[in-house]
């Protein structure tokens, strides 16, 4: 995992990570998705027309550095023929931010939907990988691509709380502490593709 934060030391410290892998090393990307979530959606105010959203919040503005950032690992990562990984919830904007579309168009790359219930979560939090190596997705995809409606139950942990407003419309509020502790990589899922 490239350490990668906002500053200046740390995206160097991240830069010179990715330029003393050797060929062939696998390199994960995970960006903060506070700021790309479905789940923050009304506050972040991203969407196809408006990629960089409400860029009056501070981390908003963090998370579109962090992704143009991200951006530029995963090309030096492309152009040193290292393997990727891109891991954010499904749903996520980064993708459609300016610079990653650019960046899907010039480098080939794959997709794959992950639920991380299937590698032992907490809770099912379906996720959606990119990468430039596809057996690698592929066996990704085959363990984690699809789960049913009984297995996302025998999952003890939710991250978000379901009501009904007073319009009859359904809702969804995240819950701070079950989200914060979904982040970690689970050891069944990385050892998956290692």
């Amino acid at each position: 995992m490239v350490p990668h934060g906002l500053s200046l030391k740390k995206s160097r410290l991240a830069l010179n990570e990715v330029l003393r892998c050797k060929a062939g090393s696998l390199v994960v990307f995970a960006p903060v998705c506070k700021s790309y979530s479905a789940v923050c959606q009304f506050t972040h105010g991203r969407n196809w027309i408006n990629p960089y959203g409400n860029s009056g919040y501070t981390f908003v503005r963090v998370g579109t550095i962090l992704g143009c950032r991200t951006c530029l690992l995963i090309m030096v990562c492309c152009w040193r023929g290292l393997r990727f990984l891109l891991e954010q919830p499904s749903g996520s904007m980064l993708p459609d931010l300016p610079r990653m579309q650019f960046l899907w168009s010039t480098i080939k790359a794959w997709r794959v939907p992950c639920y991380m219930g299937k590698f032992g979560g907490r809770t099912p939090k379906p996720h959606t990988l990119w990468g430039n190596d596809f057996r690698m997705l592929s066996a990704l995809g085959a363990v984690g691509g699809t789960m049913t409606r009984q297995e996302q139950e025998r999952c003890v942990g939710r991250t978000c709380r379901t009501y009904v407003d007073k319009n009859g419309v359904k809702r969804h509020v995240g819950k701070k502490k079950e989200l914060s502790e979904s982040q970690c990589l689970i050891l069944q899922w990385t050892g998956t593709f290692l």
